[in-house]
C-alpha cells in the first residue's frame, strides 16, 4: 500500500498488491478544529507505513501554509483501516524525516536535519530507544529494508 498525503492533510491510499494500482477512498488526517488550530503534515519524509499493524505514522505540527519542510515535534499515528488517529508520539526534539522498520516490534526512526541526529523510538510506548548523533551536514532521507526480518 502507498499513502499520498497533501499539504492540507488529505490521505490518498493506493493498493499496489495487484496487477493494477487500485486507488482507495481518501480520508483526512485532521479535524476541522485541528485545521483551524494550524495543524498540518510536513517534513522531507513526513510519513511511514507499517503493514503489519496497518499504522501510518505522520509528522504533524502547527505550521503556516507552505511551511511543509519545517521540522516537527509530533508524530500522529493512524489506523489505515479506519482512518482514525489512534496515538501520538511526542518527539524528544524536532525531526524532518521519519521511517518505521518492518520488524516485530517495530521502531520509529526520526531524523533531524537541524541537529544532524537520529532518535529511535519504541512505537508501543513512545519512549526513546536509542540515539545517534553527528550524522553529517543536514541529513534528510531515511532508507531501510522494506522486508520484515524473519
Amino acid at each position: 500500500k502507498l499513502f499520498f498525503i497533501d499539504f492540507w492533510g488529505m490521505v490518498f491510499p493506493v493498493d499496489i498488491s495487484g496487477d493494477q494500482p487500485q486507488p482507495g477512498e481518501p480520508w483526512r488526517l485532521i479535524t476541522d478544529e485541528e485545521r483551524e488550530a494550524g495543524w498540518k503534515p510536513g517534513g522531507w519524509q513526513p510519513a511511514t507505513f507499517h503493514p503489519g499493524n496497518n499504522r501510518l505514522y505522520v509528522l504533524m505540527d502547527r505550521r503556516a501554509d507552505w511551511a511543509q519542510n519545517t521540522e516537527s515535534n509530533h508524530v500522529w499515528v493512524y489506523d489505515t483501516t479506519t482512518g482514525e488517529k489512534v496515538d501520538e508520539i511526542n518527539l524528544a526534539h524536532e525531526a524532518r524525516s521519519v521511517y518505521i522498520d518492518q520488524g516485530s516490534p517495530p521502531y520509529l526512526y526520526a531524523l533531524s536535519s537541524h541537529h544532524a541526529d537520529m532518535t529511535i523510538y519504541d512505537v508501543e510506548t513512545g519512549a526513546v530507544h536509542s540515539y545517534i548523533d553527528e550524522l553529517g551536514h543536514e541529513p534528510v532521507v531515511l532508507v531501510g529494508d522494506p522486508a520484515p526480518q524473519q
